[in-house]
Formats: structure tokens, sequence, C-alpha cells
């Protein structure tokens, strides 16, 4: 496996496919969809990054990572199980922590990544997934439903 390089190929080619998702399957689901396939999208999302979040501790556990570093003490591991339960539910203080954590967390990460393997590696698929589904999931919500923050949403 080769070493991952920031703002190389990979890291622009990963975060294009993100911005891409982010801005194209919210306005398409809010301009074609019916309101089930909205739920059911949402849904699949939410499950989805909660899964990938989990198969991304065990696969860490496996291979023998230490333990401290699979515990989700980041702050884009807590965004990523807030805004897959927003997503099941549309709670408005999830939302509000969602949102705010993606803009400022989740949006640096992928921007900076702490990462050292490069794509197919495991550890980069589950970064980019789990990190780029927060992102979509909180534009999905904030388009598609319409979600907005509040202003004492920042207070939560």
């Amino acid at each position: 496996m080769s070493t991952f390089v920031i703002f190389g190929g990979q890291h622009l080619i990963a975060n294009i496919i993100i911005l891409v998702a982010a801005i194209g399957f919210p306005v398409l689901v809010k301009r074609y969809a019916s309101n089930r396939v909205k739920n059911v999208s949402a849904m699949l999302m939410g499950a989805t990054l909660a899964t990938s979040k989990i198969a991304e501790m065990a696969y860490g556990l496996n291979q023998g990572y230490p333990f401290q570093y699979m515990l989700p003490l980041h702050l884009c591991d807590v965004a990523a199980f807030t805004t897959a339960i927003m997503l099941f539910n549309r709670n408005f203080v999830l939302y509000g922590v969602s949102y705010f954590w993606a803009l400022a967390g989740t949006l640096q990460a992928l921007v900076t990544p702490a990462l050292d393997q490069a794509y197919p590696h495991p550890d980069f698929l589950f970064f980019f997934g789990t990190h780029g589904l927060v992102i979509v999931g909180v534009v999905f919500a904030t388009v598609v439903f319409p979600m907005r923050p509040r202003s004492r949403s920042i207070l939560h």
C-alpha cells in the first residue's frame, strides 16, 4: 500500500467526490423524490454512517490498533453518531450540533486529514467515507427537510 499524500491526487479526488455528493444528492432528492423516498434516503444514510463508524472501530481492533485509538473521542466520531441519529429522527438539537460540528470540525478534517494510508486501504475508505457522509447528511437535512440552525443552536 502507498502512503497518503496531503493535497495529492487521491486527496483532491476524494474531496471532489464528497463535494459533488453533498450538493448533487440533496438537490436531486429534493427536486424529484417523494416524501417516502426522502425519509428512506435519510434513514439509509444514517444507518450507513453508524454502521461504517462501528465497522471502522471493529476493523481497528482486529488490526491491533491501540484501544484508546479506537474510542470515539474525536469530534468527528461523535459528529458521525449525532448526524446518524439526527437523520433517523430529525431532532433539531442534534441537527444544530451536527451542523456546527460538520462545518467546524469535519470540513477541517477533510482539508487536513490525519491519515497515513492511501487508497484503497480501509483506513482511507473509512476516513473519507464517514467524514463525507457527515457532510452529505447535514447538507441533506438542510436542503431536503429543510432544517436550519436556530440562534440558540450554538448553545447546544
